[in-house]
């Protein structure tokens, strides 16, 4: 109803409110569409939670979370350009902890069910096109992969790469 305005409001509980005022006919199922485009890095400091539900009855395909990165400047000759869509940093060195701590850089949990014709797919890669083309890289300084059974967690397999390049199975 009036001139775009878009106001974060904080009431001292860092609870953050962002109330876009929005105006123009462009609707999505009686949802007003509100596209924001950054001009600089933003830095939220605090918990952001993306609550999506999908109330989809026919073929579609939902989205909770959608990135869409194009690099589209042209390398210049001798340099390297590093392209990274989704930057995870997780860090637990200081303080000097007494207690345990667990970091997970990624936590996915896929849950289906049985009714109709459901399945799962925890996580799906498709690298292709380059001159190099790597599904998964991994580099730690322990066990690479462990393979755990679900039924009993204490069932597993690991594989691991020596730094002279023996792998252990």
């Amino acid at each position: 109803t009036s001139t775009p305005t878009i106001v974060i409001s904080d009431s001292g509980d860092s609870n953050a409110v962002l109330t876009p005022r929005l105006r123009g006919e462009a609707l999505e199922g009686n949802t007003r569409i509100l596209d924001i485009s950054l001009k600089d890095d933003l830095t939220y400091a605090s918990t952001l939670t993306i609550d999506k539900n999908s109330t989809a009855t026919a073929n579609s395909t939902i989205r909770g979370l959608s990135i869409d990165y194009d690099h589209t400047g042209i390398a210049a000759s001798g340099q390297i350009l590093n392209n990274i869509a989704l930057d995870i940093d997780v860090n637990s060195d200081s303080p000097t902890m007494v207690g345990t701590v667990v970091n997970q850089g990624l936590n996915v949990m896929c849950q289906g069910g049985t009714s109709g014709a459901q399945s799962n797919i925890g996580m799906k890669i498709i690298t292709r096109d380059a001159d190099t083309n790597d599904g998964i890289s991994i580099q730690c300084d322990g066990t690479h992969l462990k393979l755990i059974a679900i039924a009993d967690s204490h069932d597993y397999a690991t594989l691991s790469v020596a730094d002279t390049g023996d792998l252990t199975i």
